[in-house]
């Protein structure tokens, strides 16, 4: 089985619009009509954050990616390919 990360903004998270925070569900949103799409070779793992949370968890994995250094992380998209 393969992976595939969507790590994104609330578009990703399913954000309903003009809602108080309420999401589509799992088959209604891109992430689920694509994993829906790609059958069971395949899993997607969905990390979508609203933007109040994105904008300090951005800084967190970029700090986390920097301090990982190139290889460890060429490593783990190697390991995700899988």
């Amino acid at each position: 089985m393969k992976n595939i990360l969507c790590f994104g903004d609330s578009n990703t998270w399913g954000f309903i619009p003009g809602s108080d925070h309420k999401r589509y569900s799992k088959q209604d949103r891109w992430t689920g009509i694509l994993s829906e799409m790609l059958g069971s070779s395949y899993e997607v793992i969905e990390e979508g954050l609203m933007e109040e949370v994105k904008t300090n968890t951005k800084k967190s994995l970029e700090n986390t990616l920097n301090s990982l250094g190139y290889e460890k992380i060429d490593a783990l998209c190697k390991k995700l390919r899988r």
